[in-house]
């Protein structure tokens, strides 16, 4: 069983498991000798076999979402990587999720992990670091990439929690902007009808969705009126972005603040410059800070 830490504030809780790509496996609020889970726990059975699919978040870098057939042109070279969740085929997320982290720093209310990549199938040399802090009643996770190599560097960022939802729990948030799929090929980036944008509370498991949205202004609302507890969801303008996924049955769901759009790379290769890819010189550094603020 890989090793957690454990973070407190108040009523707040976070487990964090640096060896499991540096995800979260729990984040509670506890009141009142009652536990509130404010994320989907780690399944504990399945963090052998599953690795951060079991967690309750994990990070995404040096991109999220799909790279389409594993390949993109990028500099004048050819890039290719490899199924990382077979038998998915298009790579997925990048690979912090599937690596250690370090622990570079911890007290009661924070932890600082950090992840060096060595240069192969991706050629760069970049390293990923996750500051988590407890403050009151927010957590505030801040997750950078910096460019570690000799050349420019593509790059992204994003967070992949889970949520748990029944026929109550709603989702608010502004997303204006939908990107239109086929074989989770990005194929047009469309104006969200409205009654289907989440600018009114909707109730999150009704949907079916694995999809990008575009023009997100940074805010969301999470509501379980069961529970009598929102989880509001804020992240800077590095992600104007939020992919949904919504797996039928599993009464769970996924709000991923994210950076750029799917399979950017290949988006932008073809000279498409809406997508949020980031291109870093040699030293620069690109960070988002995302912060889960409870309020019951």
């Amino acid at each position: 069983m890989a090793a957690s830490v454990e973070l407190l504030s108040g009523e707040l809780r976070l487990l964090v498991y640096p060896e499991v790509g540096g995800s979260i496996g729990a984040f509670q609020l506890r009141r009142e000798g009652a536990v509130q889970q404010l994320m989907r726990p780690a399944v504990s059975g399945e963090i052998s076999s599953s690795g951060a699919l079991a967690m309750s978040s994990f990070p995404l870098v040096p991109y999220s979402n799909r790279v389409l057939g594993g390949s993109f042109e990028f500099g004048g070279r050819l890039v290719r990587q490899s199924p990382n969740m077979l038998p998915h085929e298009h790579p997925l997320h990048g690979h912090a999720w599937r690596a250690p982290f370090r622990v570079a720093y911890q007290e009661p209310s924070r932890l600082v992990l950090d992840y060096e990549h060595t240069p192969g199938e991706w050629p760069w040399r970049y390293s990923a670091v996750q500051n988590f802090a407890l403050t009151g009643n927010s957590l505030s996770l801040t997750l950078s990439v910096e460019n570690r190599s000799a050349d420019p560097m593509p790059a992204g960022l994003g967070l992949h929690p889970y949520f748990e939802c029944n026929e109550l729990t709603t989702l608010q948030a502004n997303l204006p902007l939908i990107w239109r799929v086929r074989d989770f090929v990005p194929m047009a980036l469309e104006a969200v009808a409205r009654g289907s944008d989440f600018r009114r509370p909707t109730k999150v498991c009704e949907t079916s969705l694995d999809h990008c949205f575009e023009g997100w202004d940074g805010r969301a609302e999470i509501h379980w009126p069961d529970r009598g507890v929102r989880l509001r969801v804020t992240s800077d303008a590095v992600c104007q972005r939020a992919v949904i996924y919504t797996p039928k049955g599993a009464n769970l769901f996924c709000f991923e603040p994210v950076s750029h759009a799917n399979d950017a790379f290949n988006l932008a290769s073809r000279g498409n410059r809406n997508t949020g890819l980031r291109v870093l010189a040699p030293g620069e550094k690109l960070a988002t800070t995302t912060v889960f603020s409870v309020d019951s």
